[in-house]
């Protein structure tokens, strides 16, 4: 971000005689108000990987045996310059100053004795340099053993380091850079997934796997970045850990020709270590965001899906008119449920941060198979979900993301075989974004807390084949 600005006007509603918005009055740079922030952030990426196929017989059937390997590394660099204007000298400031609006208040008049001071603030925690590296080896299986059995296993080993320092400040300077944190982890990812072909267009999927989520570098900095669109300062965890996730999935599948497929599933996810967005009420103004690691949680549920022509749905698969409808359709219901450190098992149980209890995706599309004329309509809703962990030993409240119904329309013309022009209307509903805060202390008392207002967005595209 090269320039953020922001000043803070408010008035004291509790006065009557008050009614004009007045800036802060700052003796310190702060950034929420009066404040400047410049930062820079450069980073580079190195990978690359090799694998390798063996196919060989077994059982009548082809097998296949592949392994290979993958390596990246990143070194990042972040820079923070923060200003901050400052009343001069509080004997002699022209109080009058602060009702000026903000394209007036930092004129070069108003700088000096009787108004305001530019002033920087240094922090060594609001810069750091990161690297982090992967290495990684897989090997694996495809086997099929009949014509209704197919197995495909294996294993992936890892090893990831990841390191963060800050600028040393003392006066030895021989010294290098302070570490903030440094994870080392060797992890090893087993994967399974057994088929049974019930037909030639049918599927009867088990799998089990354990996956990975790791922290990024800005969820482990220190740097305390103000948000203006949350009104909310954020700030990384150093001793955030990785979370280890072991996944179930049994799934019924059908396939059919022109990509139509239906699906049905069931599932579980257990995570130890869950990485959750938390945010502390410090003050009336002032919010810090951050990051914690929970004991464990887990996520279970069933999904479906499916992609059909409506000639499929009214059974003529003649009808060029049906043929050119395509009706798609996902759907998830989620339980979860977050277990906490056996010193706080009084607290009562909820969702995992950022989980909907529910997913809905459709769409309806539509293309003529000559003239080229498209259209789509698309709608999302999901379910609300914890935006932000509060503090429910300290009786501090969550931030919860209300559901709001988000209806897309795309239209589009293919002028040749190589250029096509297209009309999107994003979020025609516009409906209002809203969080309000869950007191569960208070038998769940919720109170609205940020709502902000949407427009639709309208965007007309051409695009070119060379």
């Amino acid at each position: 971000m090269p320039d953020l600005r922001r000043t803070f006007y408010s008035y004291d509603i509790t006065n009557p005689d008050d009614t004009v918005y007045s800036a802060s009055a700052n003796f310190s740079p702060d950034v929420r108000s009066g404040g400047r922030l410049y930062s820079s952030l450069l980073e580079h990426s190195f990978y690359g990987g090799a694998d390798m196929s063996l196919p060989f017989q077994l059982f009548g059937h082809k097998q296949i045996f592949k392994f290979g390997f993958y390596e990246q590394v990143k070194l990042r660099t972040f820079n923070t310059t923060i200003l901050g204007y400052v009343i001069s000298n509080f004997s002699q400031f022209n109080d009058q100053v602060r009702d000026l609006p903000v394209s007036q208040i930092f004129d070069s008049s108003n700088i000096g004795p009787k108004g305001y001071v530019l002033r920087e603030t240094y922090n060594p925690e609001d810069r750091y340099r990161a690297t982090s590296n992967q290495t990684a080896g897989f090997m694996m299986f495809d086997n099929k053993f009949t014509d209704h059995w197919r197995l495909s296993w294996g294993v992936r080993v890892e090893q990831f380091g990841q390191e963060l320092f800050t600028p040393y400040t003392g006066l030895d300077t021989t010294k290098k850079d302070t570490l903030l944190t440094r994870h080392i982890y060797i992890d090893v990812l087993p994967s399974i997934n057994l088929i049974y072909s019930l037909n030639d267009n049918s599927n009867l999927r088990f799998s089990l796997s354990k996956t990975l989520s790791r922290p990024e570098f800005r969820e482990l900095s220190r740097f305390r970045f103000y948000d203006y669109t949350s009104n909310a300062t954020i700030e990384g965890n150093p001793d955030l850990r990785r979370t280890n996730i072991y996944n179930a999935d049994l799934r019924y599948e059908i396939f059919q020709k022109f990509g139509q497929m239906f699906t049905v599933s069931a599932f579980f996810k257990y995570f130890v270590d869950p990485i959750e967005q938390t945010v502390d009420f410090t003050g009336p103004e002032t919010r810090v965001k951050s990051f914690v690691n929970a004991k464990s949680a887990i996520n279970y549920g069933f999904e479906t899906e499916f992609r059909l022509k409506f000639s499929t749905i009214f059974r003529k698969p003649e009808s060029v008119l049906l043929n050119s409808f395509l009706l798609t359709f996902n759907a998830a219901f989620i339980y979860s449920q977050v277990k906490f450190e056996d010193s706080l098992s009084f607290i009562l149980p909820r969702p995992l941060q950022g989980q909907s209890p529910y997913v809905i995706n459709s769409s309806l599309q539509y293309q003529h198979p000559e003239k080229g004329w498209g259209a789509s309509i698309f709608y999302n809703i999901i379910g609300d979900r914890i935006s932000e962990v509060g503090n429910d030993a300290a009786g501090k409240p969550n931030v919860i993301e209300r559901n709001r119904n988000v209806i897309d329309l795309q239209l589009s013309k293919s002028i040749s075989k190589k250029s096509d022009l297209k009309l999107t209307v994003s979020d025609i509903l516009a409906e209002a974004t809203q969080y309000y805060l869950e007191f569960r202390n208070q038998n769940n008392l919720r109170k609205t807390f940020i709502e902000s207002k949407n427009a639709p967005t309208f965007t007309l595209s051409f695009s070119y084949k060379f």
